[in-house]
């Protein structure tokens, strides 16, 4: 079986509708989950804000870090050093996600 799709991926453009998109292993049956709540899109919508939250309260404070540190570049300082943080933690999303298995990081999530 491709490694790919037994983890849930397909690639770009391979698949034309929805119904193109099933598994080998005799699971064609199966259909995904109903979200009729919109849970999903919830749950994303408030990571997206709590991973930008942090970042747009010093942006927005920007005026008062410049009067408080005349002649520093306290506003480049505070973006470089979140990028980065934003960076090893999106980094360390991935190792744990193709490390740990999918009943680990549900349980666990």
């Amino acid at each position: 079986m491709d490694e790919n799709l037994s983890r849930g991926y397909i690639a770009l453009g391979k698949a034309h509708t929805s119904n193109d998109f099933r598994f080998t292993n005799g699971y064609s049956h199966l259909s995904p989950p109903v979200d009729k709540y919109n849970f999903i899109y919830l749950s994303l919508l408030l990571a997206g804000v709590g991973f930008l939250l942090p970042y747009n309260s010093f942006v927005i404070a920007g005026d008062y870090f410049i009067k408080q540190y005349p002649g520093s570049t306290i506003i480049f300082d505070m973006s470089f050093v979140y990028i980065i943080m934003a960076f090893f933690a999106v980094l360390a999303n991935n190792i744990l996600v193709e490390t740990l298995s999918l009943n680990t990081r549900i349980t666990f999530g």
